[in-house]
């Protein structure tokens, strides 16, 4: 378990970071009716962490309330477990259990039991804590982001890779909190948002073969604070949750994004999305809410 003056001061930051999206002053267009989002589930709480699990169950975390949450097909919001921290960023393994990105650690968690189990993870002989989210390579190996108490002016944020093996190395730790993460399917690339500077770099693998290694920055957001959550389409197109902002943003493979506002009746703190077929889920944490929209309206609903 983390000190208790360690959580404090992290739940402090995110207090300006809230306070922050409170002042994003957001132009709002005439509804659009062919921008079909729908509200599947209020479930309250800090919602993030969105999954998908192989009965095509949907699932959140609640990062304030500690709570792991499946929603039922009618819409209503089950308690299954408690991590006891602040779970974060989740994703799901192939035997059908998930894993936790956890303020105290990486959990996996078994969706028909409900059983919870803590993973430990050492880096630098030290407890690696503080976990926001996490993104597997086809390897089996995962990217963790650690972005401890990193600021845009503190930058020492770090991106961890846990091998197959269980070994940990170091990608990067010179990251301005680090949030959402994905690899690209060729495996030469990782995506990672760094939040709180408003941009996503693509960083080269753990494992990339290729000679040519370089960093570069793919893209920079607006408005809002940064890109919370994120996921990799097959098409090489990025979805982000534009944290503070009331929208997901599409990025294609050159960088250029395009927003998606949710309906004006949304919440503005956009945390997460996950994929089931041709539809996208959106959590939304300031009204604890959760959306959908299918891909294919995605054209439609873009300003």
């Amino acid at each position: 378990m983390i000190a208790r003056a360690s959580r404090t001061s992290r739940w402090v930051a995110w207090l300006v970071l809230l306070a922050s999206a409170s002042s994003v002053s957001q132009a709002q267009a005439e509804p659009n009716p062919s921008c079909r989002f729908v509200r599947v589930a209020t479930c309250g709480g800090f919602l993030e962490g969105l999954v998908i699990d192989k009965e095509r169950r949907l699932w959140a975390m609640d990062v304030t309330g500690g709570r792991i949450i499946e929603i039922l097909t009618d819409g209503a919001c089950m308690e299954r477990a408690r991590t006891g921290g602040n779970p974060n960023g989740a994703r799901l393994l192939p035997d059908g259990r998930f894993l936790i990105a956890d303020w105290d650690g990486l959990f996996s968690f078994d969706t028909k039991t409900f059983e919870l189990k803590a993973i430990p993870l050492t880096y630098d002989g030290k407890p690696v804590t503080g976990l926001n989210d996490l993104s597997f390579d086809e390897e089996g190996g995962l990217y963790v982001t650690v972005p401890g108490k990193s600021t845009v002016l503190n930058p020492d944020g770090r991106l961890l890779y846990v091998a197959p093996d269980g070994s940990v190395q170091l990608v990067s730790d010179k990251l301005a909190y680090p949030n959402g993460v994905a690899v690209s399917a060729d495996g030469a690339t990782v995506l990672v948002s760094e939040f709180a500077a408003k941009r996503i770099l693509s960083l080269p693998t753990a494992t990339a073969r290729s000679g040519v290694q370089m960093s570069y920055v793919h893209s920079n957001t607006q408005g809002g604070i940064g890109i919370d959550g994120m996921l990799l389409l097959e098409s090489g197109k990025l979805i982000g949750a534009n944290f503070g902002a009331r929208e997901i943003v599409a990025i294609d493979s050159i960088g250029k994004a395009v927003a998606i506002p949710l309906p004006e009746t949304a919440g503005r703190f956009t945390t997460n999305v996950a994929l089931d077929g041709a539809m996208l889920y959106v959590s939304e944490a300031e009204k604890g809410e959760i959306w959908r929209l299918s891909l294919s309206d995605i054209a439609a609903c873009a300003k």
